[in-house]
């Protein structure tokens, strides 16, 4: 379960939600919603290590964007896709942490389509980044860790990737721990 800190960051960046809609959802925070704001927020700066992500859109000015987002995360962009093969391609070949992906892209594929053609053979958390949320939840070929409606906010793709990092790491690191204990 995400701290109170994490899940105030995510309802306010991510969700959209206001301090007011935050406060009735979480009632009662243990700290003020300002605090836990700003706690939340410094998690997104906090060292991740070696991570890495590709990014598979075919806007060149917004993948440029998100490239930029990513990389004051301190996130390395191993890969910039315009096409559903092209996604797919360099997952398999870039094995990155995390995927970000347009619903609508160049060509007739999708970004669903690309990451389905590589979620079985390299598993890792996807966010989808779309003016078409609809399409990416209605289908069952995957299941999105986050979908951000564009326009975005760069706070919210900041928060989506931190959380998605951070629970991946630790779910490694509880896999880890579980097989040692075996």
């Amino acid at each position: 379960m995400p701290s109170e800190a994490r899940l105030v960051l995510l309802l306010s960046d991510v969700c959209g939600f206001s301090a007011r809609e935050v406060e009735e959802i979480l009632e009662p925070l243990s700290r003020p919603y300002e605090v836990l704001l700003t706690e939340g927020r410094s998690l997104v700066r906090t060292d991740r290590g070696e991570r890495s992500a590709l990014i598979v859109e075919d806007e060149p000015l917004i993948a440029a964007d998100l490239k930029d987002v990513l990389e004051d995360m301190g996130v390395t962009v191993v890969g910039l896709a315009r096409t559903a093969e092209q996604g797919a391609r360099q997952a398999l070949k870039n094995s990155p942490d995390i995927v970000l992906a347009d619903y609508n892209l160049d060509g007739q594929k999708t970004g669903v389509d690309a990451v389905a053609a590589f979620h079985d053979a390299h598993h890792c958390p996807v966010i989808f980044i779309t003016g078409y949320p609809d399409e990416v939840l209605k289908g069952d070929e995957v299941e999105p860790d986050f979908v951000i409606v564009k326009p975005y906010r760069p706070e919210a793709v900041q928060a989506a990737v931190a959380h998605c990092l951070d629970a991946a790491r630790y779910a490694a690191v509880d896999a880890d721990a579980t097989a040692g204990d075996l």
